[in-house]
């Protein structure tokens, strides 16, 4: 299947978009401090580029077979970097003499804490292991979306409401008892109800942008005046993330993750370029590894960054992005590229 490089670099800019959100926050920035939003977009995305991908097995009819080389599929991709960063983050909290039950140990190693078991040790594995619950459903959801329009239009709407709904909750139903929340949306507890929520209606709602880009309203894709549109699109996501609207901001991702698919236009082309869509690439390494490196430098140099005792300075902002890349291009060579390699090389990479 053609990778389509503009999706891979909206990745890359999410998640730079969380690591400059854990560092930098709490700020006098909007732009900042909506960066747990990031996450979102790794949601949309989900729904999205497998729907591309695997569409066409779960379209028309179930197949446990099917069913069960994507589920292990996936895993096999998620989980051996995972892995990696979990015991490296072990090993250091170890150090710290921070203690686990054998409980947290379990969960995590299996990637199924936040199913209501226990925290995540690896901080930022609470949407991981989300993400393997909308693994179990994607064909379910696709097979829906193929076949059953009324039910399709009822999750597509319910998506939406539930969106709205969290951003403006307060009950303890959905955030579970979180011990700290930095916005409307920042559901990421693991007895929370809305942790879950968020991310279906996330997932859901790319899978439903994938249809509209892919279906028959793929006309939009010969759009003549995209220069327009490029701008009209520029102005709306600086509007939106300089506001403190999550529920807005979070319904805008499928719509701009489905406009940036459309060939010829600036953001097609940025986002699709060489430098964008390298730090897509390993955008997932960035994403496991910075948690290890924050705490890392709270420790032993006491930066201050987790408890956000002190304000980090521009200098050090820069000089911790650079060590977080430097950290995610050792992750990404020396493990999921092999990794990545050992798949493709599988039977279940034609699944």
């Amino acid at each position: 299947m053609k990778e389509i490089k503009s999706l891979t670099g909206v990745r890359g800019i999410a998640a730079v978009y969380v690591v400059i959100y854990h560092i930098i926050n709490p700020s006098e920035s909007y732009f900042i401090n909506n960066g747990y939003l990031g996450v979102d977009i790794f949601f949309v995305l989900s729904g999205y580029v497998l729907s591309y991908t695997h569409l066409q097995d779960f379209s028309s009819y179930f197949s446990i077979k099917k069913y069960f080389n994507f589920i292990t599929s996936r895993f096999i991709r998620v989980w051996p970097l995972y892995f990696f960063w979990l015991i490296a983050m072990m090993i250091l909290y170890m150090i710290m003499d921070v203690k686990f039950t054998f409980i947290e140990t379990l969960s995590n190693l299996l990637l199924i804490q936040n199913w209501g078991l226990t925290k995540p040790i690896l901080v930022v594995s609470w949407s991981l292991s989300i993400e393997i619950i909308l693994y179990l459903i994607l064909p379910f959801a696709l097979y829906t979306l193929c076949n059953k329009f009324k039910l399709s239009l009822i999750l597509f709407l319910s998506s939406i409401s539930a969106i709205i709904l969290l951003a403006y909750s307060d009950s303890e139903f959905f955030w579970g008892g979180q011990p700290e929340r930095r916005g409307g949306l920042d559901y990421a507890y693991y007895h929370g109800f809305g942790t879950i929520l968020r991310a279906f209606s996330d997932f859901y709602l790319g899978i439903f942008a994938f249809k509209i880009v892919h279906g028959k309203f793929s006309r939009i894709k010969k759009i003549k005046y995209h220069m327009v549109f490029d701008f009209v699109i520029f102005l709306w996501i600086l509007f939106i993330l300089s506001k403190n609207q999550p529920a807005l901001i979070a319904l805008t991702w499928p719509l701009l993750v489905g406009y940036i698919t459309i060939e010829n236009t600036l953001f097609y082309k940025i986002l699709g370029g060489k430098v964008v869509r390298h730090l897509g690439v390993i955008s997932y390494s960035i994403y496991l590894s910075h948690p290890f490196l924050v705490i890392f430098l709270d420790h032993y140099f006491h930066f201050g960054i987790i408890n956000s005792q002190v304000r980090i300075k521009p200098y050090q902002a820069v000089l911790i992005l650079s060590l977080v890349y430097l950290l995610a291009l050792f992750s990404y060579y020396t493990i999921e590229k092999n990794i990545k390699a050992i798949i493709k090389k599988s039977p279940l990479s034609s699944n």
